[in-house]
């Protein structure tokens, strides 16, 4: 960010400034004024990098990451660190890397998952699949796209799933979300009624054949 602007001043030399050529000064970019706002933008920032680092530590890592607090996302980031990325960290964030260098550790404890829906078959009835409809308009189409083609997220209208296309296994993963892939656990926010009825109507969406359709992930499900 610093380097961007042409206005950037360090700490103690904007305390020195005098004249007309410094009457602005960016309000954030001295590391001892960070607004709220960039320092979240910047929480947010260390939070993705934390979860690339613990990628192949599994899911229950990344999962992990993301409950961390900021200090110990820099702390964690600093243990995983090479020694130039080590050295730009210890400038930028010099009490954590006090905090490093005392011996503090991150443990990624796996973050407990949430227990899988019962067995159960699939809902059918008019009511419940316009009801499972509109749960998928409001909060599945950014990622799976209006026709569910597929986007961000994979294609739902072909016979290839990643985690199974059993209608317990589609409920399953609605439950308890991929965040390795960046979907949250939908139990937090919906019901287990509204879960059963997207996932019915998810069902719904094989053979659809969309227009420009995402390419197959997953396994071939020749279920029902």
């Amino acid at each position: 960010m610093q380097s961007n602007d042409p206005n950037y001043l360090p700490p103690a030399t904007v305390a020195k400034a005098e004249g007309f050529q410094w009457d602005y000064t960016a309000p954030y970019y001295g590391r001892e004024d960070l607004t709220p706002q960039k320092r979240a933008e910047l929480d947010q920032l260390v939070r993705d990098a934390a979860s690339k680092i613990v990628a192949a530590q599994g899911q229950t890592a990344v999962a992990a990451a993301a409950a961390l607090k900021f200090d110990q996302l820099i702390v964690l980031a600093m243990s995983k660190a090479d020694s130039v990325n080590l050295a730009i960290l210890q400038t930028d964030f010099p009490a954590q890397y006090d905090q490093f260098k005392s011996g503090a550790v991150v443990d990624l404890q796996p973050v407990a998952q949430p227990e899988a829906l019962p067995e159960m078959n699939p809902l059918t009835d008019a009511a419940s699949l316009a009801a499972g409809a509109e749960v998928f308009k409001v909060n599945c189409i950014p990622c799976h796209n209006a026709a569910g083609e597929g986007g961000i997220g994979p294609n739902l209208t072909d016979n290839y799933w990643i985690h199974g296309g059993k209608y317990s296994q589609i409920v399953n993963t609605i439950n308890i979300g991929v965040p390795a892939k960046g979907m949250i656990a939908w139990n937090r926010t919906l019901k287990p009624n509204q879960i059963q009825e997207v996932a019915s109507f998810i069902r719904t969406l094989k053979g659809t054949n969309p227009p420009n359709p995402k390419d197959p992930q997953g396994t071939l499900y020749e279920g029902d």
